[in-house]
């Protein structure tokens, strides 16, 4: 394997696991089991693709998700490969010719290479994967794994949030999802008030409360897991003290079918079969695309997704280069 300091082409059996040439310590041995074909050098780009180098926050799931899309590649090319070999083979061989036997042994090898599937670390093994990464002494600066803003920033006042001008208010179901929507400064591309369902932070709170209290029709957005914790947060926002305006509550998902119509995630912990998967499974660049979607159209993810399938899209909800099939 290759020695991410100093791309020195370093043989774990005979040289061990520090880099020969520049006494790089590698964290990951790609021959173990539990962290099987995971190197130093595809760990470290996969950081890079989740934070988009280094740009935006991620959580342990995003990067998970990230992991498991580089193991989803297209091989329509390469049956395409397939058949016109086997064609040339047959044609070949019915003139007597001895070349497509040669023709037919590539097509075979080709064949088992596309049918190969190499394999995916479950969630817990690569969840232990970035422990590993995190305790031999290599941070990860973008990683979110715990809450951090429950005090306003210094100086903070109550007006600076209509700077921005609240448009709409989202609550999550998880606090962790507020500081990654915050941090990756949606809140102000979105005009939107973030808070979590169980009241993080506080301060901003107990202001979305009193936008309510003034502006009834006030759209109030909520995002949430598969699970069935997270399938039943409409009914609990409903049931509380706050008044809601049926019609301002706006319950964007997402919900187990959302997640088996799309591509993007069908590799992540595929375990669960019924797909009950957390919000935070989709990329930044995803979420942050098809929340915005949803907001502008005052929609959720099933009918996004509903619309996207009837027009011949995919229903992965694709996101290349920052972009959306969301306009």
């Amino acid at each position: 394997m290759k020695c991410p300091s100093c791309q020195n082409n370093q043989h774990v059996r005979q040289s061990g696991l520090t880099c020969t040439k520049c006494s790089y310590k590698f964290v990951f041995n790609p021959k173990a089991q539990e962290t099987i074909l995971l190197t130093d050098g595809k760990f470290q780009a996969l950081i890079r693709r989740a934070s988009q180098s280094d740009k935006l926050y991620f959580t342990n799931n995003q990067l998970y998700s990230v992991y498991t899309q580089g193991k989803t590649t297209s091989k329509t090319i390469g049956f395409v490969f397939v058949l016109i070999l086997s064609i040339i083979a047959v044609v070949t061989l019915s003139f007597g010719h001895p070349s497509g036997f040669i023709f037919l042994a590539f097509a075979v090898f080709l064949s088992l290479a596309l049918l190969y599937k190499p394999p995916i670390l479950t969630r817990h093994n690569f969840f232990n994967a970035i422990t590993k990464w995190q305790d031999s002494g290599k941070p990860i600066d973008k990683l979110l794994e715990k809450t951090t803003l429950h005090d306003p920033p210094p100086e903070w006042k109550e007006s600076d949030i209509f700077d921005y001008g609240v448009e709409r208010i989202l609550i999550v179901q998880r606090e962790l999802m507020v500081d990654l929507l915050v941090l990756n400064n949606a809140h102000a591309e979105q005009r939107a008030l973030v808070i979590s369902e169980s009241g993080y932070p506080a301060y901003l709170t107990q202001m979305a409360g009193r936008l309510i209290e003034q502006r009834p029709d006030l759209p109030v957005f909520i995002l949430h897991d598969g699970d069935e914790i997270g399938q039943k947060m409409r009914s609990r926002i409903e049931m509380t003290s706050q008044p809601i305006k049926a019609d301002a509550l706006i319950d964007m998902g997402l919900y187990p079918n959302d997640f088996r119509r799309l591509t993007k995630v069908k590799n992540f912990d595929k375990q669960d079969s019924d797909r009950r998967l957390p919000m935070d499974a989709l990329p930044n660049n995803l979420l942050m695309a098809s929340v915005a979607t949803c907001f502008v159209q005052r929609a959720s993810f099933d009918s996004l997704l509903t619309a996207q399938a009837s027009s011949g899209s995919d229903a992965g909800m694709s996101v290349d280069s920052g972009s959306s099939d969301f306009g």
